[in-house]
């Protein structure tokens, strides 16, 4: 609700907040964003990776990611070139990082480009499905 006062009182008609979303319209809402936000706790960075970047990243979203340099998130975003990594708690670098996509469409369109070759080279079924099976291989054998 603060966040929602805080927009209408700057009269931000480019910013949409929906309420939460069912599992199966889920994933066309992150499909209508040209950015998307995905914020991990402190603490959590070597545990996992939140499961809304696929979807993010399947659909030609560029990302923000707020989480610590050494995360895996942060690693993704910078390895594939597909968006921007701001450290938690730094409101001035999230200002930045939106104003950098907002300013910037032929960088915006490049990290969208980006995300999208990425999860499709890496991170579809078929490519995960292969990377464990090498892993359980090395393993076995």
């Amino acid at each position: 609700n603060n966040i929602i006062s805080e927009i209408r009182a700057a009269s931000l008609d480019n910013i949409i907040c929906l309420p939460y979303q069912d599992d199966s319209v889920f994933p066309k809402a992150l499909a209508s964003a040209d950015v998307a936000l995905i914020t991990m706790a402190n603490g959590s960075e070597e545990l996992m990776v939140p499961s809304k970047i696929y979807y993010s990243m399947a659909v030609g979203s560029a990302l923000i990611g707020i989480t610590n340099r050494n995360s895996e998130l942060a690693k993704m975003i910078n390895d594939h070139e597909c968006g921007i990594v701001v450290p938690p708690d730094n409101v001035e670098k999230l200002e930045k990082a939106f104003s950098t996509f907002m300013n910037n469409q032929q960088f915006l369109n490049r990290c969208k480009e980006n995300a999208y070759n990425a999860f499709i080279n890496y991170y579809t079924n078929c490519q995960t499905y292969s990377k464990y099976r090498e892993i359980m291989n090395k393993l076995i054998y």
